[in-house]
């Protein structure tokens, strides 16, 4: 049977002013160690050295799980909010910007105009966003 070498899982930090969820790795918590958010809140965060994770493996047969200990340095973290605004969808506002950038848009500018446009209003797909960006 084969088993993963390595994991990749992604931190979550939410901007505490526009609710926005940032996703970043355990090596950019090291290096400025903030993120500057669209709403122009700066988040400060704390630096992360290592994570452990442990897989659980099962087989159907017998239903005996092994727990084997694996050191990554990725872990999924969402810290807690008071917050109760609707979040902005991270994977739309990531395929919008995307998508802008592909029609020669610089990334700043469809960064900005894409997190503007999701505060405001309520799109359910990239074609909606780009749409309501080119009007």
């Amino acid at each position: 049977m084969l088993k993963p070498v390595n994991a990749d899982v992604y931190l979550h930090y939410r901007c505490a002013n526009c609710d926005f969820i940032h996703i970043i790795t355990i090596a950019e918590t090291r290096f400025p160690a903030k993120i500057l958010c669209y709403c122009g809140e700066k988040l400060f965060i704390e630096p992360i050295k290592q994570v452990t994770v442990t897989p659980v493996y099962g087989t159907k047969k017998d239903k005996v799980y092994i727990e084997e200990e694996k050191t990554t340095t990725n872990e999924h973290i969402q810290p807690k909010t008071t917050i109760n605004k609707p979040a902005i969808n991270s994977v739309l506002f990531d395929d919008s910007v995307s998508a802008l950038i592909s029609l020669g848009v610089k990334k700043m500018v469809a960064r900005e105009q894409v997190g503007k446009l999701l505060k405001t209003k309520q799109c359910v797909s990239v074609e909606e966003v780009i749409r309501e960006i080119c009007k």
